[in-house]
């Protein structure tokens, strides 16, 4: 007695032998030869409404069917993989799914698919012509279509032609080329920075190199929902989500919704490999949300490693793709956001002044900040009160100065609850590299130049901590009262009249 292998059947040939199954037959498991002498199940065919064949498999495994989305059919049972549905192991029906009004077809590439079911209907019912009826360059018109209302098209339309413009400026750059590999060999990407270090101009040229080298379809979503309503698995596809769980705070509705998308994410871009994901988002908010709070785990790019950061190279053929004039080494490496500075700088009459003391982007993005991030606020906030020295230790032991100094801070900022030592801790680790640095006993800003600038704009909100806890050098440096209506400098604080008795 002889036992076979799985997928294959007994034939006489001199003595017993073996041989796979015909193409309509699969042996799942090993036989003995006194037992039978055939592939015991047929392959299913695929063929009821609204389904097609997406994989033949082998003589050891059954054919898997698809819903026909170019027909607008679904499943109505979500199969095991995303991709496709196993007839002897699950419910693979599908249902015919209207558009609603509004709604429109939006064609993709071929499939493959389609070919399979040619090839296989061929041997297992009647031959049948099929005309297949191409338009713009020989693409199937049926094949793999994606329900996309009118007016996300036409943002998304918009969105694409706004980078596409901006385009023109960008410089490729050791960070951008290593994006465009990870993105090739990856395919689900975030990349991080803090604002206005160009990662979504990163995301967009690898975007836009994958659509000109691989005829992908560039789609800018706004959440995981979305890449489930507009996933064709058939169609290579390139998401592009710039802030996914929130710009300025971690907004918690976003994480809920990325964590009742973890598995289909998960799953998608590993297994289809048509699909990209392309994720920007800011330091901060990668730290304090993103990295912490999910459990997904796509490549991670930061702008801020050492081997991503701009070069002084590239940080000058930047400057000239945008006409600024020469500016010194120091000037250059001095902020990590100097692609924004570039774009804004055609309208300063002063460049190199607004190179160094970028008053104006800095206030707005603390403006956002404090108002809709208070304890990542709160925190440059203590920082400039204690003169650009937070020591750690002094935090940790929370001592009574420092309880009654942060429930001040938050009285004169507006905010509503007083937060934890240990959540101040974590959001100055989590601002590293974007506005804080590590010391040896605690924290300070990147560089004096860049604190100058925070304590003007921030102090300028928080006058009346200053004044009762800020050292006199700073102090007698930094502000300066109204009322004695003398020249100063840009980033001196005025101190208000009603506020000129908590300076004596």
């Amino acid at each position: 007695m002889c036992v076979y292998i799985l997928g294959y059947k007994v034939i006489l040939r001199g003595a017993i032998d073996g041989e796979p199954c015909e193409r309509n037959f699969y042996q799942p498991f090993k036989f003995n030869s006194s037992g039978n002498s055939g592939c015991v199940y047929n392959k299913s065919v695929c063929t009821e409404e609204g389904q097609f064949i997406y994989k033949n498999e082998n003589s050891q495994t059954d054919r898997v069917c698809r819903c026909d989305d170019s027909k607008g059919y679904a499943f109505i049972h979500r199969p095991q993989h995303r991709c496709y549905c196993v007839p002897s192991k699950e419910d693979c029906s599908c249902y015919f799914k209207k558009c609603s009004p509004g709604e429109l077809l939006s064609k993709g590439v071929s499939s493959n698919a389609k070919h399979v079911q040619n090839e296989v209907s061929r041997n297992s019912i009647p031959e049948q012509k099929d005309e297949v009826q191409t338009g713009k360059n020989g693409l199937n018109k049926h094949e793999t279509t994606c329900i996309i209302p009118k007016d996300v098209l036409d943002e998304q339309t918009k969105e694409i032609m706004k980078w596409r413009k901006s385009h023109v400026h960008f410089e490729e750059t050791i960070a951008s080329k290593r994006v465009l590999d990870k993105t090739k060999s990856n395919g689900f990407v975030i990349l991080s920075g803090p604002p206005g270090s160009g990662k979504s101009a990163i995301a967009y040229n690898t975007a836009f190199m994958l659509e000109k080298e691989a005829e992908f379809k560039i789609l800018p979503v706004t959440s995981p929902e979305d890449i489930r309503k507009y996933l064709m698995l058939e169609t290579k596809q390139i998401f592009l989500i710039d802030d996914p769980v929130g710009k300025y705070s971690v907004d918690d509705s976003c994480i809920k919704q990325w964590k009742k998308e973890e598995n289909f994410i998960k799953q998608t871009f590993t297994d289809c490999k048509k699909s990209i994901l392309l994720l920007t988002c800011r330091s901060y908010i990668y730290k304090s949300g993103f990295c912490r709070l999910l459990h997904i785990s796509p490549i991670h790019c930061d702008l801020l490693s050492d081997n991503l950061k701009l070069t002084i190279i590239e940080r000058r053929t930047i400057c000239e793709n945008y006409n600024v004039p020469e500016l010194n080494d120091d000037t250059i490496m001095m902020y990590d956001f100097l692609p924004l500075l570039c774009i804004g700088s055609s309208r300063q009459n002063n460049t190199t002044l607004f190179f160094v003391n970028p008053i104006k982007v800095l206030g707005d993005e603390m403006k956002n900040t404090k108002e809709r991030s208070d304890i990542a606020f709160l925190a440059i906030a203590l920082l400039v009160v204690l003169d650009n020295n937070i020591d750690r230790e002094m935090i940790s032991f929370e001592n009574t100065t420092i309880k009654e100094m942060l429930n001040d801070l938050c009285n004169e900022c507006g905010f509503k609850y007083f937060p934890s030592t240990t959540v101040l801790l974590a959001a100055l680790f989590d601002l590293i590299g974007t506005y804080v640095k590590k010391t040896d006993n605690g924290f300070a800003c990147i560089h004096d130049t860049l604190f100058q600038s925070l304590s003007f704009i921030v102090g300028s909100s928080i006058v009346h901590c200053l004044l009762k806890y800020g050292n006199c050098k700073f102090i007698a440096n930094r502000l300066q009262l109204a009322s004695i209506q003398q020249e100063h400098s840009e980033l001196v604080i005025i101190v208000k009249p009603e506020q000129e008795e908590l300076y004596f």
